[in-house]
């Protein structure tokens, strides 16, 4: 299916290709008859296969039952046991998608690059398990991971949390949720193309992306949204949408890093919570990828470096 790529982008080969793999998934329409959420599903699990299939050669999966939640510990090569550094991982996927299969490549690449144990989690989806079903599992994954490593109890003092897409949502609302009723809260924070405000915002408008198209942004979210939460809450809410937290919640978050791409509409989320976040005294990062799809870390193959 053919899409229009701004300049620069088509300069690319590879961001070409890129493009196209994802214009086939996400803008052909189901076939009729076909169930929508099902359908959407299998697209998302083939999200980044634009590649090869990316190996996770030289780390160790090690399933775990997180706090009553299924998750699983993905070790580093040459990795010993006992206390040490975590981040807990939440695979995007529209709040009704992904899972432990679809990011297990990010996942290792991950634990390979950051040298310690990743926990990624097979949080509830929708609609079957609507809001706030995976921002509970979340909460509590984060707290067994605290307390719990992969060989059992061992607490760590530096304890991370991360999420793409989605799991971005998820990731910094888990953290408003640790301020505003003392749950537990990270050390650090990673957000990945997060969606940050659920609620129309004009500001997305000026964003060019290919994979959306200006006037089908906001409804397009609108239709996610409206998937995960199920008329339980509105966009107001800070607990789905982590940029309306008050400053004073804000004040609170762990030194943040932000990455997403100045061809996704999700760019203006990153920028707004980056700028909200020092300016109430956080040290936040944000970093811009040009020209590349939204969820790009998800396309790229895994080193195979330790």
């Amino acid at each position: 299916m053919d899409i229009a790529l701004p300049p620069k982008i088509k300069e690319r080969s590879d961001l070409v290709r890129v493009f196209g793999h994802l214009a086939e998934l996400l803008l052909t329409p189901p076939t009729p008859g076909t169930d929508p959420i099902a359908a959407m599903r299998k697209n998302i699990e083939r999200y980044g296969s634009v590649e090869p299939a990316a190996g996770i050669d030289g780390v160790t999966v090690q399933p775990v039952s997180a706090g009553g939640v299924p998750a699983e510990w993905i070790l580093p090569p040459d990795w010993k046991s006992g206390p040490s550094a975590r981040l807990v991982y939440l695979h995007g996927g529209a709040w009704a998608g992904g899972s432990l299969d679809s990011h297990r490549p990010l996942a290792a690449s991950l634990a390979k690059q950051l040298g310690y144990p990743v926990l990624q989690v097979g949080y509830s989806l929708a609609p079957e398990h609507p809001f706030p079903a995976a921002l509970e599992d979340c909460a509590n994954v984060l707290a067994w991971a605290r307390k719990f490593g992969p060989d059992g109890a061992s607490e760590t003092h530096c304890l991370g949390l991360a999420g793409d897409s989605a799991g971005g949502n998820i990731a910094a609302a888990t953290v408003v949720k640790g301020i505003e009723d003392g749950s537990e809260r990270p050390d650090r924070l990673l957000l990945l193309s997060a969606s940050l405000d659920l609620s129309p915002q004009s500001g997305r408008m000026g964003i060019v992306d290919p994979m959306v198209d200006l006037s089908q942004q906001e409804p397009a979210l609108g239709g996610l949204v409206g998937l995960y939460t199920l008329g339980k809450t509105t966009a107001a809410d800070p607990l789905v949408s982590p940029l309306r937290a008050s400053d004073e919640t804000l004040a609170l978050f762990p030194p943040t890093l932000l990455q997403a791409s100045s061809n996704e509409f999700l760019l203006w989320d990153a920028q707004q919570f980056a700028g909200k976040l020092v300016a109430n005294g956080v040290r936040a990062t944000l970093s811009v990828w040009p020209g590349m799809p939204h969820g790009s870390l998800k396309l790229s193959r895994p080193s195979r470096k330790p």
